[in-house]
């Protein structure tokens, strides 16, 4: 399997918790484990809806003419979902790490947008319904990154499974071309 669970009694509390090692050697609680995918999930149901309210718009009020208030937006409400995320969830307010985070995060920004930016030009062209799932393929190049650049999966079995998913999400994207 791709990760380890183990049980593990505390010596203070006596409570039992159990660990998942991934294949990386990164160790979570069951719990963390639960929320990782949860707020993985959320992603999927918020980054595949993301531009579904431009639908509604005449076609000429569509595509480009749709990013500037998308920029606002953002500028606008990622310092609330900050808040509400580090209050209500978090329970802690992260640290900026602005030397050291400053530039990959502008470039991880810039990359973003330059995404944001072509989904909006190839939507209009050939639907949302056709665009959307091939804009998804992003999901392939993360997870080659993840086993090519960060080695978060090592295991020879669980790269092949990647593998034989990458390709059946290439199939079923160039059927829908």
């Amino acid at each position: 399997g791709n990760c380890v669970d183990a049980t593990e009694a505390t010596a203070t509390t006596g409570e039992t918790t159990t660990t998942r090692r991934s294949h990386s050697g990164q160790t979570t609680s069951s719990v963390q484990y639960a929320r990782g995918i949860v707020w993985a999930w959320s992603v999927g149901l918020f980054g595949g809806s993301i531009l579904a309210p431009t639908h509604y718009l005449p076609p000429e009020k569509q595509g480009l003419a749709v990013l500037p208030s998308f920029g606002i937006g953002c500028i606008l409400l990622a310092p609330i979902i900050l808040m509400i995320h580090s209050v209500f969830v978090a329970k802690r307010w992260p640290p900026w790490n602005v030397r050291h985070a400053l530039l990959p995060g502008l470039f991880s920004g810039l990359l973003w947008n330059i995404s944001n930016l072509l989904s909006l030009i190839a939507i209009p062209s050939i639907g949302y319904g056709i665009a959307y799932p091939l804009l998804q393929s992003a999901v392939l190049v993360s997870g080659i990154w993840g086993i090519v650049v960060f080695r978060e999966i090592v295991d020879a079995k669980t790269i092949a499974v990647f593998t034989g998913a990458g390709g059946i999400l290439l199939c079923g994207a160039a059927l829908l071309t």
